[in-house]
């Protein structure tokens, strides 16, 4: 149990060390009325978006795709005739699930993200630097 309590101490630690300040993410009122994932819970360890794109849904969905490769999930399930992917990403002991949805509005493509934290309330910002990782992936 010590040796536990020591770990968390140390990754906390080291989070701080590495500047745990949320980025600010883009957000659009109109898109998150569309979005389909689930919402967050109410705590901070939560974060769910969603951005309207002037690209075809496809090659959107195919860029979010190699987004999260290239940020490097740990595991991937795509289901691309319904445009949605989760994935799960690592950080130190604990697990994170991302959901991104691909839809569309108003003759635009919308991209859905959702980034969670399995356990825990607070998450030091990580799962708002993910989203934000993943958005400068895209590559459209």
């Amino acid at each position: 149990m010590a040796r536990v309590a020591f770990l968390l101490l140390m990754m906390t630690g080291l989070l701080s060390l590495l500047g745990c300040s949320e980025p600010e993410l883009p957000s659009d009122t109109a898109a998150e009325a569309e979005n389909p994932l689930d919402a967050c819970p109410d705590s901070p360890n939560c974060v769910r978006i969603s951005l309207f794109y002037d690209a075809a849904p496809d090659a959107l969905f195919e860029a979010a795709q190699q987004a999260v490769d290239e940020v490097g999930a740990a595991s991937m399930t795509v289901d691309a005739e319904a445009r949605r992917l989760e994935a799960t990403f690592r950080a130190f002991v604990f697990t994170d699930d991302v959901a991104m949805a691909v839809t569309t509005a108003d003759a635009r493509s919308l991209l859905h993200v959702r980034s969670a934290s399995r356990v825990g309330r607070d998450d030091l910002g990580v799962n708002s630097r993910r989203v934000a990782r993943l958005l400068e992936a895209l590559e459209l």
